[in-house]
């Protein structure tokens, strides 16, 4: 189920669009000091800080970078469009291309699906376990890092359920988890659970050859300790086979989704992040990461809980 389900306010969703406008213009904007994650913070500073895994989205996106780095195109992305919508900051629009697919496909023969979760990384569920543990965040129940169904590929948490069972059902997508009403699993499609672990595992070494563990996809003691420590918002150096995504939120933008996803969370199906980050440098403005600043503080002004609610 869903890491961080808020409240939809007005305040944010404006917000939201605000930062999309700046972007739009070329990123050009004075914002001031913005009261969002630290861009030196760790992992573990949310541990008692938080309850949204939206602070640690930038090093959760290079995870998912480093598994299509590994496995080009077991892992794509999907797009907010008429029929799908996708309800947080804290959302990886990652599924398997089977499961992809078939979202779609049942989307299209209704209103809106509110897409609460998709693909998780084993750092989110790091976040979710701890918070879980800790008795915060009103999790009832969470499971271990690198076994939720979520870091699969092939899972997400719909937030309006119970008028897409049937459709969704008829796509593929099993509706069977007690207790867990919101979620739905794809079990035709290749089960990736593991290869985040991995992928993290491989990150940690490349940017700490002082301190290497092992590169195994098993989540253990050492692993955990690693997650910890790594900086929130990225590593310095980003996925293998791109260009790199440090803290600025540049990215890699190597190969997702056929070639165009962006490690800004931008529209990877149909590439409109090229002329937008065209536009950035022709203009000018500052880099992308006054935007995602200002994104990552629409994500704060969205902390109000719906409910209690488990993490599978």
């Amino acid at each position: 189920m869903l890491a961080s389900r808020w409240s939809r306010v007005p305040s944010a969703h404006g917000c939201l669009q605000f930062a999309l406008a700046l972007t739009l213009a070329g990123c050009t904007t004075e914002l001031g000091e913005v009261t969002a994650a630290d861009s030196g913070a760790t992992v573990a500073d949310f541990v008692t800080s938080s309850c949204t895994t939206a602070d640690v989205i930038g090093l959760s996106q290079q995870v998912a970078d480093q598994i299509n780095c590994m496995h080009a195109g077991e892992l794509v992305t999907f797009s907010a469009t008429a029929h799908i919508a996708i309800e947080g900051p804290e959302v990886l629009p990652y599924l398997s291309p089977g499961a992809k697919a078939d979202l779609i496909a049942a989307a299209a023969t209704g209103d809106v699906v509110e897409i609460d979760s998709a693909f998780r990384t084993v750092v989110q569920q790091y976040l979710i376990y701890r918070w879980f543990e800790s008795g915060r965040c009103g999790i009832a129940a969470a499971a271990t890092p690198g076994t939720s169904n979520h870091e699969s590929g092939r899972a997400i948490d719909v937030a309006n359920y119970s008028v897409w069972i049937t459709a969704l059902s008829n796509q593929g997508w099993a509706h069977d988890v007690p207790g867990d009403d919101v979620h739905f699993d794809h079990l035709a499609s290749p089960d990736l659970t593991g290869q985040d672990v991995l992928a993290f595992q491989q990150l940690w070494n490349l940017n700490n050859p002082a301190d290497p563990i092992a590169e195994d996809g098993t989540y253990g003691t050492q692993t955990g300790a690693r997650i910890a420590e790594s900086p929130a918002d990225g590593f310095a150096t980003g996925s293998s086979c791109g260009s790199g995504s440090g803290s600025d939120g540049s990215g890699s933008d190597a190969g997702v989704d056929g070639g165009s996803g962006k490690a800004d969370g931008g529209d990877g199906d149909n590439g409109e992040n090229g002329p937008m980050h065209a536009g950035c440098a022709a203009g000018g403005g500052s880099s992308g990461a006054a935007t995602l600043a200002l994104l990552a503080t629409c994500a704060l002004v969205v902390r109000r809980r719906r409910a209690t609610h488990s993490e599978r």
